[in-house]
């Protein structure tokens, strides 16, 4: 178990999706629930109980309310809800206290009873929804309701007539039919591939797009150097590189989330005589006082109170995947950032899909239906860069560049110059895409 632990919280930190899926990692979690089954004091004062399952509860609603996407898990933040998980089924193990009267609620025993059938379905099922477009709040609810109804369903229909049977099968006929299961789950899984490609022939235009390379992002976004996500730790920044002056050129800042690191590379390509230096991280917008990830508020911080205090740049790049309540507060920030710097430009977001557009792409290329495209556009950018453009500013020192006005005219490019997709996931600009939308807007 401590072995479990240990390499639970080594991997958290070097190996993060190792840690997370690798059941010798996750080990651990099981075996306290094992030991709690054979090693539990068998007797307890009331007293003990009602602590016990306070704190088991009060530990598992901590977790649920602060743990989010910049939480290192599972590692040492796993034994908040573990361990508060152990202390909540002991307490109630000879007393009953206020703790298990609460869980003894028929509504949290419905949950509980089908809780196994909800786990095998909820991940497939929002998986499935999100790639086919389907993520905004609303439909986020109407997909949690589809998962409890099939669990129920499965609950009721095949987990519960498996576990009290009218008929008993010999062990035999158990095994066999279990054998007969796998081999034609393997036979559909293996033909699945052939029998797609009967259905839905790729064009040759289609099995290019399909094929677009999406891995050079990382690179040309410096990712884990001067673009942190919530994989990196902190100390990866490198200040040394991605902050570094350059006296002989004009010095520009990019800040922003992972919709300003995008613009990277395209901004040192389209213009050589400027020193691009970089602090961007994902997990919140370049807002003073902005709510998110550890990481990028530490980031931010960093650079309103000391890299920009004693180092002036000439020019400041906002960018980000913004929303409508952030325009003021984008606008109010580059004011104030024009105390270090002489001149701030906010760059608006770009068109976004409700699926990663190469398969959309190919999709619409396969059924020939070139409206599908349409369909998946995302309509919240535009009015992001509407309400950017009514609020704008009075400060001559501060620019806005839509993306809209800028590459839109007529109708959104689906393609860039190069002939490569515009975006290589939902919402993020290919290099060649970049560049296209910074030559178009001009000088900086």
């Amino acid at each position: 178990m401590l072995g479990s632990l240990g390499a639970s919280i080594y991997l958290s930190f070097t190996a993060p999706d190792t840690a997370y899926y690798s059941i010798a990692t996750r080990a651990w979690e099981l075996a306290i629930g094992g030991l709690l089954a054979i090693a539990a004091p068998r007797k307890s004062p009331i007293w003990m109980g009602e602590l016990l399952g306070i704190v088991g509860l009060l530990a598992i609603l901590i977790a649920t309310a602060t743990f989010d996407a910049s939480t290192t898990f599972p590692g040492y933040a796993a034994l908040l809800p573990t361990l508060g998980a152990a202390a909540l089924l002991y307490s109630g193990t000879h007393h009953s206290t206020v703790a298990s009267r609460l869980l003894s609620w028929q509504p949290m025993r419905v949950v509980g009873l089908m809780s196994y059938s909800l786990y095998l379905w909820h991940w497939p099922i929002l998986v499935f929804m999100r790639q086919l477009g389907y993520g905004s709040r609303k439909e986020a609810f109407v997909g949690i309701m589809i998962c409890f109804v099939i669990a129920w369903l499965s609950w009721r229909f095949v987990e519960q007539p498996f576990r009290k049977p009218k008929t008993v099968w010999k062990p035999s006929a158990v095994v066999t039919g279990g054998v007969v299961a796998m081999v034609l789950t393997t036979l559909l899984a293996i033909s699945s591939v052939p029998l797609n490609a009967f259905l839905l022939p790729m064009t040759d235009r289609a099995r290019t797009i399909a094929q677009f390379d999406t891995t050079s992002a990382r690179t040309e976004m410096r990712e884990g150097i001067c673009f942190l996500t919530n994989q990196n730790d902190y100390s990866l920044f490198r200040t040394d590189v991605c902050l570094a002056l350059d006296s002989k050129r004009v010095n520009v800042l990019l800040m922003g989330d992972s919709h300003a690191a995008q613009y990277y590379e395209a901004l040192r390509q389209t213009n050589p005589e400027i020193n691009i230096i970089q602090a961007t991280s994902s997990g919140c917008l370049p807002l003073l006082g902005a709510s998110g990830e550890r990481n990028c508020r530490k980031m931010f911080e960093y650079i309103v109170e000391e890299f920009l205090p004693e180092n002036h740049v000439d020019m400041i790049v906002l960018a980000g995947r913004w929303r409508e309540d952030s325009v003021e507060k984008a606008y109010k920030t580059a004011e104030k950032l024009l105390a270090h710097t002489n001149k701030v430009v906010i760059v608006g977001t770009n068109a976004e899909f409700r699926s990663a557009l190469p398969r959309v792409l190919v999709e619409s290329e396969i059924r020939n239906e070139p409206d599908l495209i349409k369909a998946f556009a995302s309509p919240v950018p535009r009015q992001v860069d509407k309400a950017f453009q009514a609020y704008g500013s009075q400060r001559p020192e501060i620019s806005y560049v839509s993306y809209f006005s800028t590459m839109c005219r007529i109708e959104c490019p689906i393609f860039s110059s190069t002939g490569e997709p515009l975006i290589y996931d939902t919402n993020h600009l290919t290099l060649s895409a970049a560049m296209d939308f910074l030559k178009a807007a001009g000088p900086l």
